[in-house]
């Protein structure tokens, strides 16, 4: 009674379950595992990475942190552990898991203004990788600010995935929209100076216009930034 006892109260620490004091005093001894679900990670990496090796005597918040230490590998998509068999020495456990799909080859669609081979230098992704969530929302990011970069701040980014045999094709479709230029400068508030003083304080913003078509209209929030700067400190020198 006591050991179905203890177990019952560890598998209330492992399913993160309010528990007592009591319970996070009680330990119990692993007499054996089982991993099943892993197709590329190796039993071995599980065990000794979760310290769910037979003979250990783990307490309930030991057990937690080895399942913590599993998903700190960043492997797999689904993590459970429970308990096979129990015995008066101890319990036999089975760790199931379910990994994250390997990477067979991107494919881009929709890029006309930043080619395959330019976007490859900033976004690496390599054959047989773990495609993870964090890893695709890293690499939407990355490329946004690319298009970003070059004016596209309406682009969008949608990423699909489809089976490659045991692994997966990362499909990225973009939409790159209109470059956004600079039409007009307007500003508001500006009693004591005229907007053509001020805009001839802004030496990297400049608004695309008939007469002045040699210049880009291209917005760059870093020197907008730096612009405004330069119009705080125009204001400070006439006594702002």
């Amino acid at each position: 009674m006591h050991v179905k006892r203890t177990i019952t109260l560890l598998l209330l620490v492992i399913l993160a379950l309010p528990s007592l004091t009591f319970a996070q005093q009680e330990s119990i001894k692993i007499l054996d595992v089982t991993v099943v679900g892993n197709q590329t990670a190796s039993e071995s990496i599980i065990k000794v990475n979760s310290g769910f090796v037979e003979g250990a005597v783990l307490t309930g918040p030991q057990i937690q942190e080895g399942i913590n230490k599993l998903w700190r590998l960043r492997l797999f998509s689904d993590i459970k552990v429970y308990v096979d068999k129990e015995t008066p020495d101890g319990v036999y456990l089975i760790v199931s898991v379910q990994e994250y799909p390997r990477l067979n080859e991107v494919i881009y669609q929709g890029n006309e203004k930043l080619k395959t081979k330019n976007i490859e230098k900033d976004i690496i992704f390599i054959r047989g990788q773990v495609i993870t969530p964090h890893l695709i929302n890293k690499a939407v990011r990355d490329l946004k600010k690319m298009y970003d970069d070059e004016g596209y701040f309406n682009a969008k980014i949608d990423v699909s995935t489809r089976p490659a045999g045991e692994n997966i094709d990362l499909i990225i479709q973009i939409d790159e929209g209109k470059k956004v230029r600079i039409r007009d400068i307007d500003f508001v508030g500006n009693d004591n100076f005229s907007d053509r003083t001020l805009q001839r304080q802004m030496k990297e913003i400049k608004a695309r216009t008939w007469y002045r078509f040699y210049v880009s209209g291209k917005f760059d929030e870093e020197k907008f930034e730096e612009d405004k700067q330069k119009i705080l400190e125009f204001y400070r020198n006439h006594g702002y």
